[in-house]
């Protein structure tokens, strides 16, 4: 594995469910027919209509949403949903170190599940600047990566590397514009191939984990994100999920992704908010000797539950159905943590 393929894929994407207890704004037949659409949207995914089905969801959720409480299954969690009794204020979150378990099961012909361990410590300055410390092994790599952020601004403090290309300590030199590695005494200008790798990697992880930077916000159910009332809120998440397949900074297309708040899950006996995502993107893929790309395609399906009280990333699980010129690849990602 490379570098970047193992930068990009260590760090930072069903089951049948019961129908749900009625609720406020949904009856029944309507919330069986949101879960409906949202489990059976991978299977689908290549018939007619996928847009359509995309856009019912969306009504529906619309229709659903209640500050009151209750759960708006989206068909992509396959555990028991617990009512979110709402509108809920959350702060931001304190300082926590999480070990998390991640496999990505990359379907036949591919070998065995590819499993890395990770490690993400926390430690918040004020409240809007946090200092991270996010290390992954996989099973012939190491990589730990120190930095500062703001969710707008970030800073590399240190990368240390170790794996088939060799080992690299890496810190910035006066104000950053400069890289050095203190094995190869190299000196990295932003131009510079493992320099690029660091820099994408440092973006990708802030962009992966906004809610490192969330403020006091109210969560009520049916937003599209925690404390987001409208917006094309998972797109950070979904791109940070796909980007390990594609290459960091790819220009995706074709976005449509229905995301929504669906109530409440206790992880390791901690309350959690469940956020699911169903949808579909695309991408332009380069042939070689061909003036035209080839367009290549995800489905995805899964949820993220966020620690109600420091919300950390306890899971993050997704299917993922890639679909390209004459073939087709099924993908499982599973990421499980435990505060440590």
């Amino acid at each position: 594995m490379t570098l970047r393929l193992f930068a990009a894929t260590a760090l930072p994407l069903m089951l049948e469910l019961a129908p749900a207890p009625a609720r406020a704004d949904l009856t029944v037949a309507e919330q069986t027919e949101l879960a409906r659409l949202g489990q059976s949207f991978l299977d689908q995914a290549t018939e007619p209509g996928a847009a359509e089905r995309l856009a019912r969801m969306r009504a529906l959720i619309d229709e659903g949403r209640d500050g009151t409480g209750g759960t708006l299954s989206l068909g992509a969690f396959p555990g028991a949903l617990a009512p979110l009794t709402g509108p809920v204020t959350v702060n931001e979150g304190g300082d926590y170190a999480l070990v998390c378990e991640t496999v990505v099961d990359i379907g036949p012909p591919s070998s065995a599940p590819i499993r890395t361990r990770e490690r993400v410590e926390l430690h918040r300055l004020t409240p809007e600047v946090i200092d991270f410390s996010v290390s992954t092994s996989g099973a012939a790599t190491h990589l730990r990566l120190d930095g500062r952020s703001n969710g707008a601004q970030s800073a590399l403090a240190r990368w240390r590397y170790s794996g088939p290309e060799g080992r690299m300590d890496v810190v910035p030199i006066g104000r950053g514009v400069l890289y050095r590695d203190d094995i190869s005494r190299a000196v990295l200008s932003p131009q510079q191939p493992h320099r690029q790798v660091i820099d994408d990697t440092l973006l990708a992880v802030v962009a992966g984990n906004p809610t490192w930077f969330l403020q006091t916000t109210r969560v009520t159910l049916g937003q599209p994100w925690l404390g987001v009332e409208t917006g094309d809120t998972a797109l950070p998440q979904v791109t940070a999920l796909i980007e390990p397949f594609t290459g960091s900074g790819t220009a995706f297309s074709d976005i449509d992704i229905v995301s929504a708040v669906s109530g409440q899950y206790r992880v390791n006996k901690r309350d959690g908010l469940v956020v699911e995502y169903v949808g579909q993107l695309a991408f332009d893929r380069p042939q070689e000797g061909l003036a035209e790309a080839e367009t290549v395609r995800f489905a995805l399906s899964g949820h993220e539950v966020y620690d109600r009280e420091t919300l950390a990333r306890m899971e993050a699980h997704f299917d993922i159905r890639l679909l390209a010129t004459g073939a087709e690849t099924r993908l499982a990602q599973r990421r499980d943590c435990v505060f440590n």
